[in-house]
């Protein structure tokens, strides 16, 4: 996962090396985007881009506060 702040930053981390590829880029940054590999089958593994936005109304720090207190779970 890696936060981007502008559209130099998506191509520079999007994972293929032909960034002509891109089909869309990021409506608002900053952004957090991550790459998972896929298997494809007999086709071959490819990787999904997925790109989470940050809500408005709260600054990137107070978002990722509210993430981990989501997430906490007694063990």
């Amino acid at each position: 996962m890696k936060v981007i702040n502008n559209q130099e930053e998506y191509k520079d981390f999007f994972p293929y090396a032909n960034k002509e590829s891109i089909k869309e880029y990021p409506t608002e940054y900053p952004c957090v985007c991550k790459v998972e590999i896929e298997g494809g089958g007999l086709m071959g593994d490819y990787r999904q881009v997925y790109v989470i936005y940050f809500p408005k109304d709260v600054s990137i720090e107070e978002a990722f506060l509210l993430g981990l207190k989501s997430n906490w779970k007694k063990i």
